[in-house]
């Protein structure tokens, strides 16, 4: 029950996404205590995946975003890690750099092929990894569209060694025409 319920979620934050109404309900929290949390609540399903989980870096820096949203972008990559990663450690990270924060998720996995960075981003796409995953291709789309929404973005980058690292950039400043 509870993944058609985030089914549905999914569906409904496309179509919002799609018709331009993926409206931010933003107020300031503490950014360590909500990747601490995010990190804590996948910590049992990496390690059942035979993943560690880590967090390695964190600033306390006090942002204001959609708390909900940040989580659920932040939550959809460390997923995904957990999904592609192979069993290997996934390490995330966080670091406040030029008037953002860089968000990173990174996992030692099947990685994503350099014609694939792109496209995984777009709805109902996924990478053609021949391994067989469960997915309908809209989680990193999510994390696109809330980037997006908070003027940031996400990217994609191999690993030396093999895996990806997954980049989310979000200003530190409220979004343009933020509501909430």
């Amino acid at each position: 029950m509870r993944r058609l319920g985030m089914l549905v979620q999914n569906l409904l934050d496309v179509s919002r996404a799609r018709n331009n109404r993926f409206v931010l309900e933003c107020e300031r929290f503490a950014l360590d205590s909500l990747v601490r949390e995010v990190c804590e609540r996948f910590e049992e399903h990496a390690r059942q995946a035979g993943s560690a989980l880590t967090l390695e870096a964190c600033p306390r820096v006090e942002v204001h975003w959609d708390r909900l949203r940040v989580e659920q972008a932040l939550g959809n990559l460390v997923t995904n890690a957990i999904k592609y990663g192979a069993g290997g450690p996934i390490s995330v990270r966080a670091k406040q750099w030029d008037g953002a924060v860089v968000l990173q998720v990174e996992d030692r996995g099947i990685g994503v092929r350099e014609d694939d960075r792109e496209r995984i981003f777009n709805p109902f796409e996924r990478a053609a990894s021949g391994h067989r995953v469960e997915s309908l291709g809209l989680g990193l789309y999510i994390v696109r569209e809330i980037a997006r929404a908070h003027g940031g973005a996400v990217e994609v980058s191999g690993r030396e060694g093999g895996g990806s690292r997954f980049t989310l950039h979000l200003p530190l400043g409220a979004p343009e025409g933020e509501h909430g």
